[in-house]
């Protein structure tokens, strides 16, 4: 769609909400991954059922992010891309 890195755009939200209300139309159970409190909500009320709610890519990168900060201190300024 040309939103890479941004699971929250409106575009994407409206496009994934369509999807869910057509999957659960069609009998099925919809579900959905995010790390958003409001993405949740929005696709919880659109009709989604399973909900992963931590994208295993951004718990390990952070939690790396966090190990090696414990030993170079310089990692502690530095800005880290798995923002979502």
């Amino acid at each position: 769609m040309g939103y890479l890195g941004q699971p929250s755009h409106p575009e994407v939200v409206k496009l994934v909400k369509e999807c869910i209300q057509k999957i659960v139309k069609a009998g099925k159970t919809a579900g959905f991954l995010t790390g958003s409190t409001q993405l949740i909500e929005e696709y919880t009320a659109a009709g989604a059922r399973m909900c992963g709610v931590g994208l295993d890519t951004l718990i390990l990168a952070k939690g790396t992010k966090k190990l090696a900060e414990s030993y170079k201190i310089e990692l502690n300024s530095s800005q880290s891309n798995t923002q979502y």
